[in-house]
């Protein structure tokens, strides 16, 4: 199926009785026809190159009549393209009252969106055929085709996107007090580590938070310790008492399966070896309680585990739109970024088209879906390049820099050896909107038990010399 082969969709008189109202009426009609309408809406090229050129004189505060018109269109060599000079006569004849006119631009808006859906379908069904294999991808891709219909149809872009001063003004008045007086208590999702949450203010909507570091340093234990942290209580905004449970959370993890996740998580909560907790024929019945009571209590937690070990940009954004409608998560985790794959073949080097698409995709569906997600990624695996790690040691930085609202890097502590099977790692933030470039906390890492102890900070700020 084609769109060319199916019939057009679209009001020639509508079309016409809206452009014609703009010229009669141009200081009522061309405002309401503009704040409902775009060019793209109408099905003929010439009404659309009318209409724009209408909106742009209102805009400039040229007075709109015939002559006007005329002259400016004849300046621009814009006649031509609308059929000649007659055809401007010719749609300003006759009456036009302002209430048909406001018919007349639903109608058209109405008609326009029709073809979009009808084009939607189209882009479908296409990709059904091409990839009749790749069920969730063709999914992913057909709500995305027709969420941009009903989103446009809804205004939500325009509405959404668009506020006066005085409601940003009411907005942050209303935020601040909720927050006035409540200490340790944030407008974004709390980490649990009280020297962290100083710095960021809690992981905000809408964010993308990258979390880098090379392999064996436990970025994964500390997505989970987040995760755990963020899963287990919330701050009540009234009485600043601890709410149990907390944020429901979402957990895509591309390189380990349920299992493994959830062994991780119960040595933490059970505090005992992840060795142990992978072998119950040598537990002993103290050990067996233990592990019942960390089951139990894991139980009780929102978390939700995705654990699909072939992970696509379309893929991720329709099951993590599906986590947020079903589940109703408030911030997603993604273990980790650079074993995404693609559906397709990619134009170039494969592992930079990745990154690019999967950066893409996590920082569309955090601003679509307003709520945070926390990605972690992978160093280069050349290695660092200068002695001390920075974003350009980010494998396929380019993108994910630019399209991330923190990065954070986690690295040893320079002079210290690990004891007793305690790593010191920095967690240092090389981006950030609510933080100064630089600062860094650091941490403990028990790697038996997979669980991070923040430091107490040993400096006022935390600030140090840091070039990424």
């Amino acid at each position: 199926m084609k769109l060319e082969d199916l019939p057009a969709i679209w009001s020639e008189q509508a079309e016409e009785a809206v452009i014609g109202a703009m010229l009669n009426e141009p200081e009522t009609v061309v405002d309401m026809a503009s704040d409902r309408l775009t060019s793209a809406d109408f099905f003929r090229p010439s009404h659309g190159v009318i209409f724009d050129a209408l909106v742009d004189m209102r805009h400039i505060g040229i007075a709109v009549d015939l002559s006007t018109i005329y002259t400016y269109m004849d300046d621009r060599r814009l006649l031509d393209a609308i059929g000649g000079p007659s055809v401007l006569g010719e749609m300003a004849a006759g009456t036009f009252a302002t209430l048909a006119a406001a018919q007349h631009i639903e109608e058209v808006r109405g008609k326009s969106l029709l073809r979009r859906l009808q084009g939607a379908c189209c882009r479908v069904i296409a990709s059904a055929q091409d990839a009749p294999h790749q069920v969730e991808e063709v999914l992913g891709s057909a709500e995305t085709e027709i969420q941009r219909v009903v989103d446009a149809h809804m205004g939500a872009q325009r509405d959404q996107s668009v506020k006066s001063a005085r409601q940003c003004a009411m907005d942050f008045v209303e935020n601040a007090e909720k927050l006035h007086g409540k200490k340790n208590t944030y407008n974004g999702i709390p980490s649990g580590f009280y020297q962290l949450d100083l710095l960021l203010k809690g992981f905000q909507a809408g964010e993308y938070i990258a979390i880098a570091a090379a392999p064996g340093l436990g970025k994964t234990a500390l997505a989970l310790n987040l995760a755990l942290n963020m899963a287990s209580k919330r701050k009540c905004p009234e009485t600043g008492t601890d709410l149990r449970p907390g944020y429901r959370v979402g957990f895509f993890s591309i390189e380990m399966n349920h299992l493994q996740l959830t062994n991780r998580m119960i040595s933490m909560i059970a505090q005992m070896p992840s060795g142990t907790v992978r072998t119950p024929q040598a537990w002993t019945n103290h050990d067996f309680d233990r592990m019942a009571i960390a089951a139990e209590n894991f139980a009780t937690l929102p978390i939700h585990i995705d654990a699909d070990g072939f992970m696509t940009p379309e893929k991720f954004r329709s099951r993590a739109r599906w986590m947020k409608k079903s589940k109703d998560v408030e911030i997603l985790f993604v273990d980790y970024l650079q074993l995404f794959n693609l559906s397709g073949k990619a134009q170039g080097d494969y592992d930079l088209e990745v990154t690019r698409q999967a950066s893409e995709a996590i920082r569309q569906t955090a601003k679509e879906l307003g709520i945070p997600i926390v990605v972690l990624l992978q160093f280069n695996k050349d290695g660092i390049r200068s002695g001390r790690p920075s974003m350009a040691d980010i494998k396929g930085s380019g993108k994910i820099v630019q399209d991330a609202h923190n990065i954070l890097i986690m690295h040893e502590v320079a002079d210290e050896e690990p004891q007793n099977g305690v790593m010191p790692i920095q967690l240092t933030i090389a981006k950030a909107r609510e933080s100064e470039r630089g600062t860094y906390r650091q941490y403990d890492y028990h790697g038996a038990i997979y669980t991070f102890k923040e430091r107490q900070s040993h400096t006022t700020s935390g600030r140090e010399a840091y070039h990424g």
